[in-house]
Formats: C-alpha cells, structure tokens, sequence
C-alpha cells in the first residue's frame, strides 16, 4: 500500500484547466476514477468571471463580452496585479448568489446538481472559496475521504499563479492546437464548443494557454500534461499523474471496464468525432483529415513558435508568404458569434499584430514590451530556444 507521512504531503485542493477542447474532461475523469481524488466538472465556472469582471471594474475597464480573454497585448494592468487582486479580494454572499443566478441558465455549468451545496460556501477569496468547493464536492460525489479535492475549469490558466501562490496545485492540459481547431469546427465540437468563434480568436486563446504552462512548467506543483502523450502513453502518464498528486498509483486494468463519471455511470467520452473509445490515439492528428490545407498553413504561422516549443511538428508546405497564407485563408466554419468581425482572423491590423510578434520572438525585445506580446518572460526565453521551422 502506498503510504506517506501526512506531515510530508503537500496541499490537496486542485486545479484542472485547459483551453477548449483540449482534454482536460479526459483528465478529469480518469482522476476522479481514483479512490482518493475528487474533481468536479466546472462547478463554478461563472465564478471565475465574475472575478475577472469585478477586477477590470475596480480598474475602469471593460469587461466585453468575453473577460476571460485571450490578453494578447494587454496594456491596461500586468500579470502582477491580477495576481494580487484574486488573491485578497473576498467574494461576498451576494457576489456568491449572483455567480449561482447567472449560472442556473449557463450551458458550461456541468455539475448543476451542485446548487444546493453551493447555498453553504462562506465568504472569501478565491482560494478560500476553492478549498470550501473541494470540499462540498467531495461530499456531493461521495468521495470525503479524498485526499485530493479540486475541480477542471475549462479557461481559468490566468487564475493559476494566484492559486499556485496558496499552496493550490495545478494541471494544465495542452493539445495541439490544430486538432483544438479541427474538434471545435467539425463533428460535433458546435456541441461541445459552442457556437464557432473567429480561428485568429482561438489561435491566441491557445496561445495564452501555452504561455502559462512554458512559463510555470518547472514548478513542483505544476504539471504540463499534452494529450499526446495522454493517449499514446497512457499508463505512464497516469502514473506521472499520481506522482504528482502523491497519491497511490491506479490499480492494473482499472479502467479495463471504462472511465466511470461522477455520478457511477460509464462515460462514454465527448470527442467530436465519436466516442468508440474514450482514450483514442485517433484523435491525434484528426486536423489533417478535416482541415484545408490553407487553414492549416494559417495555423501554423501564428502558432509557429509554440507550436514548435511543444514538439509539435508542421504539417503544410512551406513557401507561401504569410500575405498569401492569409489571403487564401478560409474560416473552417461560418462565424455565428455577433461580438466577432466578420473579418476578425484577416483585419490587417490584426495581422500587422501577428506579424510583429512573430518578429519579436527571434530578435531582441524590450523588457517591458515582453508581457505584451508573450505575456511572461520566461514563455519568450523558451519561444525562442525552440528550433526554427526549417532547422535541422
């Protein structure tokens, strides 16, 4: 039996989180599987809006339709502030009976059973208030001898330093952002990733996320888990998993009989393109059955470094200029989001923004400038140790 002095182990609350349609439900789920984790499925995801909407108030900012953003050249307030913002500022009863208003008609609220628990969290920060929902739901589940209790919340990653600093742990799940693409945009991702936004929007949404996990992936209680490595390394990664987590490694063949949900039944997954399998190397690599050529070239030009810093290698042709990779892009699905232009992913000053931060991951940047283009220092350091696209 695996066993650990309790003095020894570390803080037991949690974080799962990850751009749209990246794996963090897969993750979720298999954690939950074990005997002594509880994750919810985000629930309280409207609670984290409404904090980034209280701290952007308290700043004379807008909110838009959109707060949790992807912050690409964000100059109204830095990284540091945010921080120190979700760290002392309290969430009142009343702040707590509005995000629980607003979250009875939300669609991304995946544990509604929740409400009546959510009637007893107390007043507090958000970490205070995330140790209160680990809790709550480890009753809610069954589970109130979990050892780890947390929650997956789908674009919560600015939150993460903040949750970090009170002893929160963290996995971020990264996919390669040309599936993200293609699983939002083809099968059944409308279903999944609600209606379809502009694809320039999701490259620097994605990006966002990637910065984050570059920026804290050396950290003891951070862990940057790619799906690839999920699926195609399964029993290693799950035990990369536990070790993290200082739990007992899953018993052989524990999910011989499939991934059980929170409620007992057999989760039959949410890939958009079937769910023959809940672990499915297939879905690596789907983009180049579904997606243009174009599109794909499009993708990997603004995600280059990234893509790149992860392992991720190109698949297009190389050769047309960015001016001609933009101008044959085609959206892969018709924009049905009214707070996006129409011609959000090729608006040349847009593009012009691209184009000058491609430039500024290989040449010498002001210090200050660096958290607007990259968001952190140490996410442009690894951006540019990653090997040029034709390298080697």
């Amino acid at each position: 039996m695996f066993e650990r002095d309790e003095d020894t182990v570390r803080d037991g609350r949690l974080l799962v989180t990850g751009y749209l349609r990246s794996g963090t439900t897969l993750v979720e789920k298999l954690l939950h599987n074990h005997p002594r984790v509880c994750v919810g499925a985000q629930p309280a995801p409207l609670l984290y809006v409404h904090l980034k909407e209280l701290f952007l108030a308290e700043r004379g900012l807008p909110a838009g339709a959109y707060p949790l953003s992807h912050l690409f050249r964000e100059t109204g307030y830095t990284r540091e502030e945010f921080d120190r913002f979700c760290g002392r500022r309290v969430l009142t009863r009343a702040d707590l009976d509005e995000v629980l208003a607003r979250q009875r008609s939300y669609s991304g609220w995946k544990t509604p059973e929740f409400e009546e628990c959510w009637r007893e969290l107390r007043p507090g920060t958000l970490p205070d208030l995330f140790g209160q929902l680990g809790a709550l739901l480890a009753r809610l589940h069954g589970k109130p001898g979990a050892r780890v209790r947390g929650a997956k919340e789908v674009l919560c990653e600015e939150f993460v330093p903040a949750l970090l600093q009170q002893g929160i742990r963290v996995v971020l799940v990264l996919r390669d952002l040309r599936d993200v693409i293609a699983s939002l945009n083809h099968g059944r991702g409308g279903e999944f990733g609600g209606r379809a936004t502009p694809t320039l929007y999701a490259v620097r949404r994605w990006r966002l996320s990637v910065a984050y996990g570059l920026a804290h992936r050396d950290r003891p209680d951070f862990l940057l888990l790619r799906y690839e490595d999920l699926v195609d390394r399964f029993d290693p990664e799950l035990l990369r998993l536990t070790d993290f987590l200082s739990v007992e490694p899953f018993q052989p063949g524990a999910f011989d009989g499939g991934i059980r949900d929170q409620a007992g039944g057999l989760w039959t997954g949410n890939s958009s393109f079937g769910a023959a399998e809940v672990v499915q190397a297939r879905s690596v690599g789907s983009f180049e059955r579904v997606l243009t050529e174009e599109c794909i070239r499009y993708v990997e030009l603004f995600a280059g470094p990234e893509l790149r810093a992860l392992g991720y290698r190109p698949a297009a042709s190389t050769g047309p200029s960015p001016a001609a990779v933009v101008g044959a892009f085609v959206e892969p699905r018709p924009q049905t989001r009214e707070n996006f232009d129409p011609d959000y992913s090729t608006d040349p000053a847009r593009i012009r923004a691209e184009l000058r931060r491609l430039e500024a991951v290989d040449r010498p940047v002001p210090s200050d400038e660096i958290p607007h283009w990259f968001l952190y220092h140490a996410a442009h350091e690894r951006l540019r140790g990653a090997s040029r696209p034709n390298a080697g």
